[in-house]
């Protein structure tokens, strides 16, 4: 799991990891404010080559300091994933 902090005073959160799901792979990302409903996107990729993929594009995309969104992200959790255990 890739923990991003973004530069805000409110107290928000994104997270994005990957997971096996039935044979294939699963990109996922919540993200949101502290204390409610958060928001959820999940993308199905047969390889995990191509999961991979996804991941570090958003990882990338979020983590760029010259995109258009005020809000700039820098890395602050890195999870092992469960496959390490």
């Amino acid at each position: 799991m890739q923990s991003l902090k973004p530069s805000s005073t409110l107290s928000q959160f994104y997270e994005v990891w990957i997971e096996g799901f039935l044979g294939s792979y699963r990109v996922r990302e919540e993200s949101g404010i502290e204390g409610r409903r958060p928001n959820r996107w999940v993308w199905n990729y047969p390889t995990l080559p191509d999961a991979e993929k996804k991941f570090d594009q958003k990882i990338r995309y979020k983590t760029n300091l010259n995109r258009c969104s005020p809000r700039k992200y820098e890395i602050a959790v890195l999870e092992p994933g469960p496959e390490s255990d």
